[in-house]
């Protein structure tokens, strides 16, 4: 960062008054406005600079964070099929009727939850 050079007037009054009272002022120190500027500048600078790659920060994570939710719909459906095709084995292996139309019926829910999950992984695509 460009460095501030004060200058004190040669010809300038000691012993200022500062505005609404206060602790009076030994010297009267001034800045050149072209070296004011571009310090302002410079930092103005440095704040784009921090805004954007805070920015990008936020983008990148938001990314990541989808590509998580996605990664985690995508199991749950996987964890449903295996779900499914246990009910499904049960039931082929079952003798007892009602309760061989209960597995199929916990099968097929397990397959409708299956198609929830690869649908909501898609909203994450």
């Amino acid at each position: 960062m460009k460095e501030l050079k004060v200058y004190l007037p040669q010809d300038g009054p000691y012993g200022l008054e500062p505005e609404e009272g206060g602790e009076p002022v030994e010297e009267e120190t001034c800045y050149l406005k072209s070296d004011v500027d571009a310090v302002i500048a410079e930092l103005k600078q440095k704040l784009e600079d921090a805004k954007a790659s805070a920015y990008a920060e936020s983008v990148d994570a938001g990314m990541e964070n989808r590509r998580l939710k996605r990664a985690l719909w995508l199991a749950r459906g996987y964890i449903m099929t295996l779900l499914q095709r246990d009910f499904q084995r049960l039931a082929y292996q079952c003798n007892n009727g009602d309760y061989k139309k209960n597995l199929l019926n916990r099968r097929n829910r397990y397959y409708d939850l299956y198609e929830k999950c690869r649908s909501k992984a898609e909203e994450y695509k």
